[in-house]
């Protein structure tokens, strides 16, 4: 009989780089969540995701951030764009 093979150490080096390059734009949702239920600043989410703010069209942002903020709760997400030109991006809770 033969033995089952255990994964390499690649093999999970490259699960944790999937996990993390999924899990991280896709943990903008909850954190929009804490946000609009005061539990966490808006700041910090700002300078948090900052990358994902940029990389990923306002329009998409916003839809996949407002399905998470309350009903009627509205909030504005400052950002600095690669080129040093500052934007906003307001959300509105559905």
């Amino acid at each position: 009989m033969s033995s089952p093979r255990n994964p390499s150490t690649g093999f999970w080096i490259t699960v944790a780089l999937v996990a993390v390059l999924v899990g991280y734009p896709l943990s903008f949702g909850p954190a929009m969540w804490f946000v609009g239920r005061g539990h966490l600043h808006r700041k910090i989410v700002e300078r948090a995701y900052w990358p994902v703010l940029c990389v990923f069209p306002p329009h998409k942002i916003r839809w996949f951030g407002e399905m998470w903020l309350p009903r009627g709760k509205h909030l504005l997400l400052d950002v600095m764009a690669p080129d040093g030109i500052p934007y906003s991006i307001p959300f509105d809770g559905r």
